[in-house]
């Protein structure tokens, strides 16, 4: 079997290593991917090494598949327009099986005439996903190669405690918790090291500033240098800290539990999956102070005997529950159905309806743009055309360009402040240079 994972960019993050381990297990048991991107946003040429990759700008989607023979492609939630990806494949004739992963956003638009198959890698979105489209939605988890990641044996020192992520990401990630917690913990002897892939400079100056001091290590950290990163903060008694308010499936944390290395999680969707306080992990209510945080990071390390066996029940977690091979059999699985699977029946005219009117009340989230407004009507209507005809279904759409329209506002107002802000401070530099001239002459 031939398959093509496809994105409309490729950046560093969680869906390039999505496609780089499951590139590797599909291989191992004989599925021939290779990989297609739209743009490339920094993570292309890295991947490329790795994967056979094509991209959009020297080679269209059309050849690649023309080409390659591919008989399913699989993309994920948020890196590509359905509305854009249907097209396209309608355009190029192409009638293979569309397989579509949500890697910690869901959003509507995806149903059974535009895809093969849905999947979700934490349970709770499954079931959010499963309300927006008549398709049933499998839950497969995100995988990590087990023997690449492998833990060593406990050194001893002084602990350190680590943090892995995307630090500019604040309304996510959380990483100003963290950064309030640095300066205690170099206090009490615990070296930071932080793994970012856009480096320090990412966050705003004056959070850098505070807490750079006191950070023994902040800088892009090469993939294949994770698993010795995570070794080393295992070996020194010490742990990795996240602060994330969700996450689809997050690799860092699976992936530095397979090195032996505990992890202190916020209670969130995609975390309390993969972190598990009867497996090694430590959770902690989303709603703590720093403070409060820091002392429980300073409680946890300083058990010796119960890190120990965290160190032990975490890599054991992990392989029984999230090996990538495992994980690439699942998905074997899926491409391999004769037909596809669907959560109620759509024989049913009553029901088909129903789910049309839930995925058109989907369209009440003030934070989902026209686009996703747009995708709903879509979806909908595809499911239920008799919903065209409804005085309502107009009004809901015609609120979503009002709310376009108010959106746009508020980004030209925002270009508008900073633009402006950015001229006066350069006044006020000039000013400032003038005067310096003046009081020398």
């Amino acid at each position: 079997m031939k398959m093509l994972f496809y994105a409309a960019r490729c950046a560093p993050g969680g869906i390039n290593t999505f496609i780089q381990t499951m590139y590797r297990s599909l291989g191992s048991i004989g599925i021939d991917a290779e990989c297609y991107f739209e743009r490339d946003e920094g993570g292309y040429q890295e991947l490329s090494t790795l994967c056979r990759a094509h991209l959009g700008t020297v080679i269209s989607l059309k050849s690649v598949l023309g080409t390659s023979k591919c008989e399913v492609i699989q993309t994920t939630l948020s890196s590509v327009d359905n509305g854009v990806l249907a097209r396209k494949l309608r355009n190029i004739a192409w009638s293979g099986k569309v397989v579509v992963t949500a890697q910690g956003v869901v959003l509507p638009g995806w149903n059974s005439k535009n895809c093969f198959a849905l999947t979700s890698v934490n349970r709770r979105q499954a079931l959010e996903l499963e309300s927006m489209t008549d398709l049933k939605v499998d839950t497969i988890y995100n995988g990590v190669d087990t023997s690449l990641f492998s833990p060593s044996e406990y050194v001893g020192g002084a602990p350190i405690i680590a943090w892995v992520g995307r630090a500019s990401d604040l309304p996510q990630k959380r990483f100003d918790l963290f950064a309030l917690m640095v300066p205690h913990l170099k206090a009490r002897g615990i070296r930071v090291w932080i793994a970012d892939p856009e480096g320090c400079a990412s966050v705003s100056a004056s959070l850098r500033e505070a807490i750079l001091p006191h950070v023994e290590l902040w800088k892009s950290v090469p993939r294949d240098r994770m698993p010795d990163f995570y070794r080393r903060v295992s070996e020194s008694g010490g742990c990795v800290v996240s602060t994330t308010r969700y996450e689809g499936l997050s690799f860092a944390l699976i992936e530095a539990q397979a090195c032996g290395c505990p992890v202190v999680a916020a209670t969130a969707v995609g975390v309390d999956e993969s972190v598990r306080s009867e497996h090694g992990g430590v959770l902690y209510p989303p709603e703590i102070t720093a403070t409060e945080l820091c002392d429980l990071v300073s409680t946890v390390i300083s058990a010796k005997q119960a890190m120990a066996e965290r160190r032990e029940m975490c890599r054991r977690f992990i392989v029984d529950n999230f090996s990538q091979d495992g994980i690439a059999k699942h998905y074997a699985e899926l491409y391999s159905r004769r037909s596809q699977t669907f959560s109620f029946d759509v024989k049913d005219r009553r029901l088909v309806s129903e789910r049309a009117r839930l995925i058109l009340s989907t369209m009440n989230n003030p934070l989902y743009s026209f686009r996703e407004d747009l995708a709903a009507v879509r979806s909908a209507t595809t499911l239920d055309p008799s919903l065209t005809r409804r005085p309502h279904v107009w009004r809901k759409v015609a609120t979503s360009i009002l709310k376009l329209w108010v959106f746009a506002a508020i980004g030209c107002l925002k270009d508008f402040r900073t633009n402006a802000l950015r001229l006066r401070n350069g006044r006020g530099r000039r000013a400032h240079r003038s005067e310096q001239v003046d009081s020398r002459r």
